[in-house]
């Protein structure tokens, strides 16, 4: 137990197998804040002298600190080869001490720097944000359309008829719908809209919720901006495929779902994934010249779990060899996963704890990630279709998206762990970030020094982490060892 400098605050460390850390009202005893993340019992807490942190060990080699105002964790210290009993602060307030159960006693500078790196938050009023280019992000602010500019937030309208259902297919397409028979492809170039086509898609043409939602849910229509392809379904259960950059090439077959919603295409274009919501969840997968089916699937037999408005997810995996998709109903998340160089083989089915909250596939194509509602993220290697690990400590992963070169998984959260981030190759957390309220959007920049996070549709809550990098971490770190050196 330790009680804050001021006598307000008292906060309690539990746990046996993993911890957990109460915040309470000294003088009420009413439960201000429960904050999770250590993986083995509390062993230690400490405030700072100003009560601003608070330290934390536990029966695992790390400490974290967390900041009292809204009681998020900050920083991972990570020194320490075995569990740790005990961290006390300097009368300053700038050196924490940590004792090990080996005996060991570190000492760690927590004075605060400049840096051009961390945080910042993006305008109030931006409701979405996603990156076209580097350092120039497609951005919404209530149904308006805007570019803002990462280095100086520097805004400009783009021409988009606000009064229709528009939406961003990153990174470089925005569509909008007439609302009668026509849907209509913008390219974002040039800082600016330029047309590419009209699609005559009637009035039928199906528009889920998730439509003005990017990000989340299931997508009206599929796009690949590698192949420049746009699917829609219509009338009678009709899928249309009609490649952007010519009058020629178009493809329409019909579909048995009614109605079938196009979600994902293969890297190589090649094949479509079509979803159903009800009266089960269920996928397609066809060849898009042709419309051949490929196979088709019930993901959940039973009602589906519809309380966070997603449905089904789809994703194609190690070079198109792979096809992944996850549902979940009240019993908890189901991952399917077929070997597309063996058509008609069944499906290897993963059971998880929870509902479904968020699936990614890695740059690479190697790795799955999927996140549930029961404060699971399981990674899947695509590769010999196995599960692989499951990172602990990450509550309710909205979102997860790997960095491009695939060593790293972000997971958006909510506001005590808004921001994760762990490292592939040994399923270790590398740090994690507070955010403002609960996130469900999450991307690495194109250059992968900076990441986007915030909650879709809801303003002031997007934010840019930005970090160094590798080389900037490595010159700075053998400057620091240089220095160490001298008399």
């Amino acid at each position: 137990m330790a009680l804050s400098p001021d006598d307000k605050v008292l906060v309690t460390g539990t746990g046996y197998s993993v911890g957990s850390i109460g915040v309470w009202d000294a003088a009420t005893g009413k439960r201000l804040a429960r904050m999770e993340g250590h993986t083995g019992f509390v062993t230690d807490l400490a405030f700072s002298p100003d009560g601003r942190h608070l330290a934390s060990s536990a029966n695992e080699p790390v400490i974290r600190l967390w900041e009292t105002t809204h009681w998020t964790e900050t920083r991972v210290l990570r020194g320490h080869g075995v569990g740790v009993y005990s961290v006390a602060f300097s009368p300053d307030g700038n050196m924490l001490a940590s004792g090990g159960v080996d005996g060991t006693v570190l000492l760690w500078d927590l004075a605060p720097r400049q840096s051009p790196y961390g945080y910042r938050p993006l305008p109030a009023e931006l409701t979405f944000a996603g990156e076209t280019t580097p350092g120039l992000v497609y951005g919404r602010v209530g149904q308006a359309a805007t570019l803002l500019r990462l280095d100086d937030f520097r805004s400009s309208p783009l021409a988009l008829d606000t009064n229709l259902l528009t939406f961003f297919l990153p990174p470089h397409f925005a569509a909008v719908y007439d609302e009668t028979n026509t849907l209509g492809i913008f390219e974002i170039r040039n800082a600016a809209l330029q047309p590419v086509k009209r699609l005559p898609v009637g009035n039928d043409f199906v528009v889920t919720p998730a439509a003005t939602d990017p990000g989340s849910g299931v997508p009206a229509i599929a796009h690949n901006p590698e192949q420049r392809l746009i699917a829609w379904s219509g009338e009678a259960g009709m899928v249309h495929v009609t490649k952007l950059d010519s009058t020629a090439l178009s493809w329409q077959w019909s579909s048995e779902f009614n109605p079938p919603v196009p979600q994902t295409f293969s890297d190589d274009g090649g094949l479509l994934a079509l979803i159903r919501a009800r009266p089960a969840q269920g996928v397609e997968v066809r060849e898009v010249k042709t419309g051949k089916l490929v196979l088709r699937s019930d993901i959940i037999e039973r009602e589906p779990r519809v309380r966070y408005g997603i449905l089904t997810r789809t994703l194609f995996a190690n070079g198109g060899r792979r096809f992944v998709a996850a549902g979940s109903d009240l019993d908890g998340m189901q991952v399917l996963m077929w070997d597309l160089t063996q058509p008609g083989t069944p499906p290897k089915r993963f059971s998880e704890r929870g509902g479904m909250r968020g699936l990614s596939v890695s740059p690479d194509g190697k790795w799955v990630a999927a996140g549930t509602d029961a404060q699971l993220v399981i990674l899947y290697d695509a590769t010999t279709m196995e599960r692989r690990a499951v990172l602990p400590g990450s509550p309710a992963a909205n979102n997860l998206r790997f960095s491009p070169d695939s060593r790293v998984l972000a997971t958006a959260g909510r506001r005590t762990e808004g921001l994760k981030l762990w490292q592939l190759e040994t399923g270790q957390e590398l740090i994690s970030l507070p955010s403002t309220g609960r996130m469900n959007s999450v991307a690495f920049t194109e250059n992968a020094d900076s990441i986007l996070v915030g909650t879709i549709d809801r303003p002031g809550a997007w934010q840019i982490w930005r970090a160094p990098s590798w080389d900037v971490i490595n010159a700075t770190e053998a400057k620091e060892k240089a220095e160490s050196k001298q008399p």
